[in-house]
């Protein structure tokens, strides 16, 4: 691929990257963004991929803004989700590597290969253990307090009012507890599948109590 394509193919990731703005940032920086990119592009102040990347990690701040100029929402306890955030990263990563190829293998589909669960487990119990148990409850505990100490700081606020501006810390406590009692039903997830997949839903009960102790 020649210069030129390479330019053309850049520039159509930019746009689409810009695409992903709210419409109301787009409609009053769409061209002096795409300008931007064309000056900084021939001016060689920095690479192609180094632009998008910056347009890519300033969409979740363009959406912030968003909400707190058009719906009066001020977020709070950000630095408790993006820390939250970052520790169920590693078992997001984990789960989206040996999770499918477990449930293929359940199916039918693929063979077995050493990438499940427990496998990766048992090969870096020390890593395993930090990765899905103790992140996921450092993620909760952390947002967990976050929350309670804004109840205690932010009283006068409605309980809609406190729920908008604390959206972030209660998906990561959420999804943290959730991450946390993955682990001992792992395996009865790709069981119940299975389970429905071959039998449909006629079995449903039976196939519960099987599946739990798989």
């Amino acid at each position: 691929m020649d210069a030129r394509h390479v330019m053309k193919f850049a520039r159509a990731i930019f746009r689409a990257v810009i695409a992903a703005y709210p419409a109301s940032y787009r409609k009053h920086f769409k061209e002096s963004l795409l300008q931007t990119f064309d000056d900084m592009r021939e001016d060689a102040a920095a690479s192609d991929w180094f632009i998008i990347r910056d347009a890519i990690a300033s969409i979740p701040m363009q959406y912030v803004n968003y909400f707190h100029e058009t719906m009066k929402i001020k977020f709070k306890n950000l630095p408790a989700a993006i820390a939250g955030a970052a520790l169920l990263l590693p078992f997001a990563l984990l789960v989206a590597i040996a999770a499918p190829a477990q449930l293929l293998y359940k199916l039918g589909y693929a063979n077995p290969v050493n990438v499940g669960i427990g496998q990766i487990i048992g090969t870096h119990v020390g890593l395993g253990t930090v990765i899905l148990i103790f992140f996921p409850i450092a993620a909760f505990l952390i947002n967990f307090v976050a929350l309670i100490w804004a109840g205690f700081r932010d009283r006068e606020l409605t309980v809609k009012q406190f729920v908008a501006g604390n959206v972030f810390s209660i998906v990561i406590m959420i999804l943290g507890f959730g991450f946390a009692l993955f682990l001992p039903f792992h395996d009865a997830i790709p069981c119940f599948v299975q389970g429905i997949w071959q039998n449909g839903f006629n079995n449903f009960l039976p196939l519960m109590n099987a599946c739990r102790n798989a």
